[in-house]
């Protein structure tokens, strides 16, 4: 197993007593930053403080939602902020009171929070009144979805639940069976009209109909091998990818898969492991191996298009596509951009702090929560 210093386990069916996996010499020391030469303006437009993002050891990854016109960015004190995506103007912020510990949602007039008692929390878009909360069966980590009228909350036990978007009343329930084992996180669902798509523990993928939690199909996409419990983990961490009539998916220990998405046929497969999600451009899959080798997949046949293995061990992000290029975080705040063409270096910027979030982009700005708790906003032009 690689990059063990930055992979956070919890086992859920069982209690290990008496004993560590991992001692001070298993801990990989991380890359040193390789000198480049730019060939791009990296441009601040803006930033703002959002709040406490916690302690690594929680690993609170809240990141912000985008919709419409804004963006959406939770501390982990409770408090919720709306700002205006292209200027960063506030434009309401509320208190609920309650630890948040989920990434943030937004969408169908809504913006949704998790919190650390298991509620799925629901405010306004418009002014951030609180609309109503729910609570789950466990905590939800990933961010909760909304299509139509149904919010849909994946949580760290291996359940879906769909709540009404207007009452929050709980409609329907599924339930996938877990392995002792697992990454501490959950698949974050991706909803595409009527249909959901989730991501499990198991590495198995499957789809609801978001209107009764019908299953539709379901499909093994990563396979657990070896002895122990934590040589055969596979996990769906990320948010699968929907592109066209497409499904993308990749998993920890596992395989990248590339699915039809209304039949969950699987259209090609690659060996490869990473904890995060996928982003795509200019014909390519791109995400961050468990090593944090950054890799180009093709999409049409999931061979390899590019590696840049030059930072390694430096806890990447899962990568986003601004403009022509592909930028990833580090654990010391460095947002590097890579020529989506070939995966070289294309320019470097320093936000200060540690980012553990992904990146978020609109395509043509992008948007890191440092570990801080500040949001900043970037734009890049080609110099």
């Amino acid at each position: 197993m690689q990059n063990l210093s930055r992979v956070l386990l919890i086992v859920l069916a069982f209690v290990v007593g008496g004993c560590s996996w991992f001692s001070k010499e298993d801990k990989i020391e991380p890359d040193e930053l390789v000198d480049i030469e730019s060939t791009i303006k990296i441009k601040k437009q803006w930033s703002v403080d959002v709040g406490s993002q916690g302690k690594d050891e929680l690993y609170t990854r809240l990141l912000p939602a985008i919709d419409g016109d804004r963006i959406y960015a939770a501390s982990i004190k409770g408090t919720v902020t709306a700002y205006d995506r292209r200027e960063g103007d506030e434009i309401w912020d509320t208190n609920i009171k309650e630890t948040i510990t989920s990434a943030v949602g937004a969408g169908s007039g809504v913006v949704l929070v998790g919190t650390i008692n298991g509620d799925l929390v629901a405010l306004s878009q418009l002014d951030g009144e609180e609309q109503w909360r729910t609570n789950l069966t466990s905590e939800m980590l990933a961010a909760a979805q909304a299509s139509g009228s149904v919010v849909v909350a994946q949580t760290i036990d291996g359940k879906v639940m769909g709540v009404d978007l207007n009452t929050g009343k709980r409609l329907w329930g599924y339930t996938a069976a877990m392995p002792a084992l697992t990454l501490r996180g959950s698949g974050t669902p991706a909803l595409v009209g009527n249909i959901g798509y989730f991501g499990f523990a198991s590495g198995k993928v499957v789809a609801l109909d978001v209107e009764t939690g019908l299953l539709v199909w379901q499909q093994q996409a990563a396979y657990p091998e070896g002895r122990t419990e934590l040589e055969r983990l596979v996990d769906f961490d990320g948010k699968p990818l929907v592109i066209g009539k497409e499904l993308y998916v990749a998993s920890y220990q596992g395989r990248a898969v590339a699915m039809d998405r209304m039949q969950g046929r699987a259209m090609w497969a690659e060996e490869i492991s990473t904890a995060g999600g996928l982003a795509y451009g200019q014909g390519n899959i791109y995400l961050s191996q468990d090593d944090d080798t950054v890799t180009a997949l093709r999409m049409a046949s999931g061979r390899s298009a590019w590696e840049n293995d030059q930072m390694s061990y430096r806890q990447l992000s899962t990568p986003a596509v601004v403009d022509d290029y592909v930028a990833v975080a580090d654990f010391e705040g460095y947002v590097h951009f890579l020529n989506a063409e070939d995966g070289t270096f294309a320019g470097r910027y320093d936000v200060g702090a540690g980012v553990r979030n992904d990146l978020q982009s609109d395509g043509n700005i992008l948007y890191v929560l440092s570990n801080s708790g500040r949001l900043v906003a970037l734009t890049v032009e080609k110099k």
